[in-house]
């Protein structure tokens, strides 16, 4: 379909005869599999989509082994049965193929004489497809549709590329091609050479042209070569291995153009660019709908979003029976939360443009850090887990914004497709990175020059969708109960005499204890406070869960790592997981220090903490050489780690825990906590509702409650659910008096005296106290552990908007000046920490700081959540005339957040009269001014104004005839557009500027953007000659 202007008559112009088409959406990328899914069922498509729903059978296991097993004979050559049956033994004993087995429970026996089957046909390859006399199929091309020439003689003289990954921006497609092979077709007299895929199945062939869905997915996968190789390919391979059946399979233009508008029918429904959720309708095949795979998640949905019912969705018994367990308040909550992601994800659709990187040139991609150009290939490894890994180099990459687990996507540069590659960076130094990925880069592109892109493609959305859809599994009890208690909201159940050896009158005495039991609890509890032991003995005897509110600095990672050793020491299993894998590491960091270090941590090694490296499941299970060894050691594990996003590892379909405990669980959205749950009994919920919320994007989802997590959920419906970790560790009393008067009812409690009383130590504060104006002095003497600055009296302290956020130069100053005072009286600047709600700030107070240490951490709110420092500057930005302070200022729980960071001296930096408008600062304000806490800028300008009351400052026309020893030039102008401006291209204006000073001229400026003035452009020359221009 063409559609277009006449440069006659200028009207649309709806041309079918045309070989031309349209995309729609182009930037959602749509998969071979997809199309070829929903050539019958457009929902089924739309569905495998959304839910990432794909469980293994022994069907898909062993096309796997196939084609692996087939991929490697092409790859060396070797063809043989008694090669085949080396490699296919050698191949089971690979830790990736024993834990696809072990996710079936297959043992290799099984699948040995599964794969005897294929051994002949793969041999026959050899003899046939590899043989220059060739083998005679059906072959046409695309143009030759139509002619009655039907068989030829066909042999492969070059396999290219084996799983060759392709997407391709222009059709909207991407896809993985099992074999793609330079074919020679013998047709008497001619002999033609021709690109094409070659699609592998496992299965027979039960008709004679092959199955529909087959032949579209190889008609998509030449669409995608056209565009990679540049050519017209318009014919391609089917291979039925079972039945040694080959098939050529012509593509003419007719096929290709309907293929797309099946494409683009299915995008326009993936595509969320309007308001309206769109699904398919229901195919109703009583037959087809048996065997689907999505039938669950279609029947769900039919019921619970489109309001359907047996009658409507056309297979009656089939709905009942995979929808009459759920109850209407259970389909209200499934409609709910999938509406509320799919906000998600549609505003994600719209802000996160980086995502398609294709739209823009690598140069501009790597000038926003989110990739590397022009980077090339200096080594290649293979892994013994058939994993490869590439070394980029490129002497003038910038390496800054890439680090260790980054997931990246690797193409080459300057072509019409991407993703050659996709897979993790394992380590950056000096200008090279190393990344693994999970397939060999052709040896045709080695030579090439590369791009790598962060890839913002992940699968979160898909993993909560998917969660939401499980939690309704038919005949699963787990499930049944969590839906009970989660959604029902069904009171959670306490057995307190369960196990009387704990004695809960007297807990875990250390003296008392008469058992070997409470002989280990004791000695677990022996430096555990009286909240701390409460909490644990309360999770020892929950039998559905329990949510332990941790304040600020309460020690929530080590009372979470003595629940894990208390219970193993009881026999218990334990599921331990968090949204981050820093928080995740930090428990079992915990554990390794108690001497406990019997678990098995679930990740990438290159996103874990080095300390438990040697921990990971393939770091532990890298020996093992059959699926009988893994089952035993996943068996044996009582304590497994990982994040709530990675329970798709398969020892999560064989192994229930006794308990899920879940850290910071108020951070995690609700359909995302749920995951992990369902593999546990019992589950403890561990945050603090009082501080971030979990990260939510979209206005519209926060607003309809997608930020609202499960913690804070059961905290509201179940309040006796909840125990509390209030004796905290961090903060001084002066620092905690704001947080405990604003939040926390003045329930929490200092560790200890030291605590209480501890104070910023300046070990040279006394040596320099004379050389700091008074302000700086007040700000840091040890004495004051709260300040707040005031910057209502001085206009150098007014905020600044642009395009990319809002900045506060004079504050950035402050805490410059202040962090200078900090480091000279001896206080190291890994101690120092500076927060501010806004980005842009932060960049320019990193400026700021960059000549003074480099270990100062300078972050967001967000980002600080979790850590703390000895010392924290926070600058809060905002101050302007109409007294507007934003949202960011307006969130308690971030401004909780804020104040709760710092152990014995916290410093604020604002406008009073901007701030207070926030509700909470307007609490703290007040609170500030009864301990007097409030330092005014009146002293600070007072200050300034003695100091520099005789240095004239005025325009360059007012100074003309003047002379002074120094001369300071401040020339403004410093743009992304490099607009320079009228005043400084006058070089009459710019000559007296530069003949006032006698002995010292300083100019400051940006070089980039003066230089578009001539005058400028010729001054800068003689400066860079005389080595007179100072970087900063």
């Amino acid at each position: 379909m063409y559609l277009g202007l006449s440069p006659k008559c200028f009207q649309c112009v709806l041309d079918n005869s045309s070989s031309h088409f349209i995309t729609l959406y182009p930037n959602t990328l749509i998969s071979g599999t997809c199309i070829s899914t929903g050539i019958f069922c457009d929902r089924n498509a739309v569905l495998n989509e959304q839910f990432k729903m794909s469980e293994q059978n022994e069907a898909m296991l062993l096309g796997t082994f196939t084609h692996n097993l087939l991929e490697w004979a092409l790859q060396n050559n070797l063809f043989s049965k008694f090669e085949l049956e080396k490699q296919a033994q050698k191949m089971l004993c690979s830790t990736k193929f024993i834990e696809l087995l072990y996710s079936l429970d297959i043992d290799e026996k099984k699948i040995l004489l599964k794969l005897e089957e294929y051994y002949s046909s793969i041999s026959d390859w050899q003899t046939s497809l590899l043989n220059p006399s060739g083998k005679e199929i059906y072959f046409k091309t695309g143009q030759e549709f139509q002619s009655s020439n039907d068989n030829a003689f066909v042999h492969i003289n070059r396999i290219i590329d084996i799983e060759e990954n392709i997407w391709a921006p222009r059709l909207g497609l991407k896809g993985k091609i099992d074999v793609s092979v330079e074919l020679i077709v013998h047709r008497k007299p001619k002999k033609n050479k021709y690109i094409v895929p070659l699609e592998l199945k496992t299965g027979k062939m039960f008709s004679e042209a092959g199955s529909i869905e087959h032949r579209a997915q190889v008609a998509i996968y030449t669409m995608l070569m056209s565009e990679k190789y540049n050519q017209s390919i318009d014919a391609g391979l089917l291979l039925y291995l079972k039945t040694k059946h080959l098939q050529g399979i012509p593509v003419p233009e007719k096929e290709r153009r309907a293929l797309i508008i099946k494409r683009n029918s299915i995008a326009r429904k993936l595509t969320l660019e309007n308001n309206n959720l769109y699904m398919p309708s229901v195919l109703g095949d009583k037959r087809k709908c048996a065997r689907c795979f999505q039938n669950q998640t279609c029947m769900l949905y039919h019921k619970a979003v489109e309001n359907g019912n047996a009658n409507t969705s056309g297979v009656d018994s089939l709905f009942m029976d995979l929808t009459n367990h759920i109850n209407n308040n259970q389909l209200d909550f499934f409609k709910k939360w999938y509406e509320l992601v799919m906000i998600e994800i549609k505003y994600d659709e719209q802000i996160n443009k980086n995502k398609y990187f294709w739209l823009d040139t690598s140069q501009h991609c790597e000038m926003r850090g989110e990739c590397l150009s022009r980077m090339n290939i200096v080594r290649e490894d293979k892994t013994s887990d058939q994993k490869y890994h590439y070394i980029f180099c490129n002497q003038s990459a910038g390496l800054l914004h890439f680090c260790c687990g980054d997931r990246v996507v690797v193409s080459e540069e300057n072509k019409k497709v991407y993703n050659i590659a996709t897979g993790y960076v394992l380590d950056v130094s000096g200008n090279s990175i190393t990344i693994s990925v999970d397939r060999k880069i052709a040896s045709t592109q080695v030579s090439s020059t590369f791009r790598i892109d962060k890839d913002g493609f992940l699968t979160n959305y898909k993993t909560s969708l998917s969660t939401l859809v499980k939690l309704y599994k038919k005949d699963s009890p787990r499930d049944e109960k969590i839906r009970r208690l989660i959604i029902d909201k069904e009171s959670p159940q306490f057995a307190v005499n369960k196990n009387k050896e704990l004695k809960p009158s007297q807990p875990f005495a250390i003296n008392g204890a008469g058992s070997v039991l409470n002989s280990e609890l004791s000695n677990i509890y022996l430096n555990l406070n009286p909240s701390q032991k409460a909490a644990i003995e309360k999770c020892l005897v929950t039998e559905d869960y329990l949510i332990m509110l941790g304040m600020p600095g309460a020690g929530k990672s080590t009372t979470i790592a003595c629940l894990v050793r208390a219970l193993v020491s009881m026999g218990k299993s334990v599921l331990l997981t968090s949204y981050t894998h820093s928080a995740v590491d930090t428990i079992l960091v915990k554990l390794i220090d108690a001497g406990f270090n019997s678990f098995l941590r679930i990740g990438e090694n290159s996103r874990v903490h080095s300390k438990i490296a040697h921990l990971t499941n393939k770091e532990q299970t890298k020996q093992f050489s059959s699926t009988a060894q893994l089952k035993e050691f996943y068996n044996k594990q009582s304590v497994v780690a990982t994040t709530c996003l990675g329970i798709g590892h398969p020892i999560f379909l064989h192994k229930c825990f006794d308990y899920c405990i879940v850290d910071e669980a108020s951070q995690v959205t609700l359909p995302v906590c749920i995951g992990p749950l369902r593999y546990a009994n019992a589950f403890i919920l561990v945050g603090d509702h009082n501080q971030l919320p979990p990260l939510v994007q979209s206005p519209v989802a926060r607003e309809k409650g997608l930020d609202v997590s499960l913690f804070c959920l059961l905290t509201e419906v179940h309040p006796k659910a909840v125990i509390s970790l209030n004796h905290q560790y961090r903060m001084n009393s002066d620092i905690m008096l704001l947080t405990n008067s604003l939040i926390y009812n003045n329930d929490m409690i200092c560790g200890n005296d030291d605590v209480a009383s501890a104070r910023i130590k300046l070990p040279l504060y006394e040596k320099y106290k004379e050389s700091y104006r008074d302000y700086i002095l007040q700000a840091m003497d040890p004495v004051r552990s709260v300040v707040f600055i005031d910057t209502d009296s001085s206009e150098m302290f007014r905020e600044s908007k642009s395009s990319h956020g809002v900045t506060n130069h004079g504050e950035a100053f402050l805490v410059r000046d202040i962090v200078r005072g900090f480091l000279h009286c001896g206080l190291k600047s890994e101690n120092i920490g500076v927060i501010s709600p806004y980005r842009q700030q932060l960049k320019v107070i990193r400026k700021e700081l960059s000549v003074l240490a480099e270990n100062v951490e300078v972050d967001t709110i967000d980002k600080y959540q979790g850590k703390d420092k000895p010392c924290i500057i926070v600058s809060l930005v905002r101050s302007n005339e109409s007294n507007e302070v934003g949202d960011l200022l307006t969130d308690w729980r971030r401004v909780n957040v804020a104040i709760t960071r710092a152990k014995t001296k916290l410093i604020l930096i604002g406008s009073a009269t901007t701030v207070k408008q926030s509700i909470i600062f307007e609490k703290m304000l007040k609170i500030l001014q009864q301990e007097k806490w409030i330092l005014s800028l009146k002293v600070i300008r007072k200050e300034l104004l003695a100091l520099a009351e005789n240095v004239e400052v005025d325009t360059i026309d007012k100074y003309q005839g003047k002379d002074k020893p120094c001369i300071i030039v401040s020339l403004v102008r410093s743009n992304e557009s490099n607009e320079v401006g009228d005043l400084l291209t006058d070089w009459r204006r710019v000559n007296v500027a530069i003949t006032r000073a006698k002995t010292k001229l300083i100019l400051i400026g940006s070089a980039t953007t003066v230089k578009q003035s001539i005058i400028f452009e010729k001054m800068l020359k003689i400066l860079q000659q005389e080595k007179w221009i100072l970087s900063v």
